[in-house]
């Protein structure tokens, strides 16, 4: 019996592109390669800012451009200029499915980020047979712009890989946790001038007869457990 097969037919942007160059250029026979203005669009975008101070206490300005589908854009890496200065080089993803592309215009250095520990809360305790770890984290965003900016921020909960190993949340200035993998989130509009700050605490509880690293980068724990029963070798003279 033969069986009815469905397909999609989809559209994919071509490899190349040509453009009609309408301006005149007088190039030099020197064997020299030179760059010539192609074509230039104006779009509407939306800036925000992005920062992971776990990883790196930067900033980043990141451009969802709209309309982009309706001019030729070819995919591969772009120079990127803002306010007239080259600030690096980003990624066209001309396979996107979004409405916007996204292209990141590199750290901005008037957004001002820290993570600092808490030294008053960071602590350790023996209760009964269990270890507890307490972590505490302020983060400061400083807005050094003259205008207001709209900043994603983001940190993490360790993920236990045991059921002997307890992760709680004490203090998490109302971020969004997802418990998938652990990641908390904060948005934030911060006037021109002024500063957010945001207040990190969780705690790790384990038996005290394991080894753990209560800071693996990876953001799981794991633990091995101390043998406590070994005896101290003796030796034997004849």
């Amino acid at each position: 019996m033969d069986k009815k097969v469905k397909y999609e037919e989809v559209q994919v942007s071509e490899l190349s592109a040509e453009f009609e160059i309408k301006k005149l250029y007088s190039i030099p026979s020197d064997v020299r390669p030179y760059i010539v203005e192609v074509a230039t669009y104006s779009l509407n975008a939306s800036f925000k800012h992005s920062s992971v101070p776990k990883a790196k206490k930067d900033a980043y300005l990141l451009a969802s451009i709209a309309g982009w589908e309706d001019i030729d854009l070819i995919e591969g890496p772009a120079n990127v200029y803002f306010a007239g200065c080259f600030v690096g080089q980003s990624y066209v993803n001309t396979r996107s499915v979004n409405d916007t592309l996204d292209l990141s215009f590199g750290r901005d250095s008037k957004v001002i980020v820290t993570r600092t520990k808490i030294k008053d809360f960071n602590k350790e305790n023996l209760v009964g047979n269990n270890r507890k770890i307490v972590y505490s984290y302020e983060m400061l965003i400083k807005n050094n712009r003259k205008s207001a900016v709209n900043i994603d921020l983001e940190d993490q909960l360790p993920i236990s890989q045991s059921s002997e190993i307890i992760v709680d949340q004490v203090e998490l200035s109302k971020g969004l946790v997802n418990k998938d993998d652990g990641k908390v989130s904060w948005k934030f509009l911060i006037p021109p001038g002024e500063s957010q700050k945001v207040i990190f605490t969780y705690t790790i509880k384990y038996p005290k007869n394991r080894n753990v690293d209560t800071e693996s980068k990876t953001g799981q724990i794991k633990g091995e457990i101390l043998n406590s029963n070994k005896q101290p070798h003796k030796s034997r003279r004849r």
